[in-house]
């Protein structure tokens, strides 16, 4: 933050040695080219956000979706209407379940990862928001997570996101919270 960086200027740099001092402001000058660099990438992404329309909003609805993942979402989908349903999208994703099958043995594995690994990513950063949000999806995570390790149950979710980012692009809805009950007085 800007106020740990006027601190360490300010008070902690003035005690550090000389290789220590020159360390740190290597580290201050790389870390103002990574701001620089951040910045451009908003700029950039702000500016092409708005041609995807209403694909861009529904998207944005979502709890968690900021910018870099509504873009990174519509360019690796293009068209939602290539997709029969869900299970497609997430299979193109490699978000879904690796399935061995033959004869009367049906043997179910991990997730596939054979899609963009960079969009699995943001999905899995997108849910830590939509849990913090929206109850309805932290208790089917936790639901998930008593029967499952926390990964397996972590890619359930990112799965059933990918599945819900389908019926919203393909209904050209927001994404609803779910209304919470008024108690009775």
């Amino acid at each position: 933050s800007a106020k740990a960086r006027a601190w360490l200027e300010r008070e902690a740099l003035p005690r550090m040695d000389e290789q220590g001092q020159m360390i740190v402001k290597m580290l201050l000058d790389e870390l103002t080219l990574l701001e620089e660099q951040r910045g451009k990438l908003d700029a950039e992404v702000n500016k092409r956000l708005p041609h995807y329309g209403r694909d861009a909003e529904v998207l944005r609805s979502v709890p968690g979706f900021g910018p870099l993942t509504v873009l990174a979402l519509i360019s690796m989908i293009v068209d939602i209407g290539r997709f029969e349903d869900g299970t497609k999208l997430s299979a193109y994703f490699g978000t879904c379940g690796r399935v061995h099958q033959s004869g009367d043995t049906l043997r179910l594995g991990p997730m596939t990862k054979r899609g963009n690994k960079t969009v699995r990513w943001l999905l899995s950063q997108a849910l830590c928001q939509l849990h913090r949000v929206d109850g309805r999806a932290r208790q089917r995570y936790l639901k998930k997570k008593r029967s499952k390790r926390t990964g397996v149950a972590r890619g359930a979710q990112v799965n059933w996101l990918v599945k819900i980012v389908f019926q919203l692009l393909k209904k050209k809805e927001a994404y609803r919270m779910p209304v919470r009950a008024k108690k009775a007085a």
